[in-house]
């Protein structure tokens, strides 16, 4: 596997959000009421929901690229091409 300044920057991305992940999760106790206090689960629902976004990218490409997908995006990330240009570039290249 080659790393390039892509991957590089997604390796860093993933650090900086299991870094805020857990600041999220510790900082949660010293939360006080008000109007941050009441959104604190949701706030720390999104942290958990972005982490794991960005946990399952590299995946994603792991997969595509094993499969042999086009420019190692699986199909489903290609709807650009299906709806940019009536499904002409799409249907060309299948």
């Amino acid at each position: 596997m080659t790393y390039d300044v892509s991957t590089w920057i997604s390796i860093a991305a993933i650090f900086v959000m299991l870094y805020c992940l857990f600041l999220v999760i510790t900082l949660g106790n010293n939360v006080p009421g008000g109007v941050v206090g009441k959104q604190w689960k949701f706030l720390t629902f999104l942290v958990v929901l972005f982490t794991i976004g960005y946990l399952v990218t590299p995946l994603l490409w792991l997969a595509a690229n094993s499969t042999g997908q086009r420019n190692g995006l699986p199909d489903i990330f290609l709807w650009c091409d299906l709806c940019g240009n009536n499904g002409q570039t799409y249907l060309s290249h299948h």
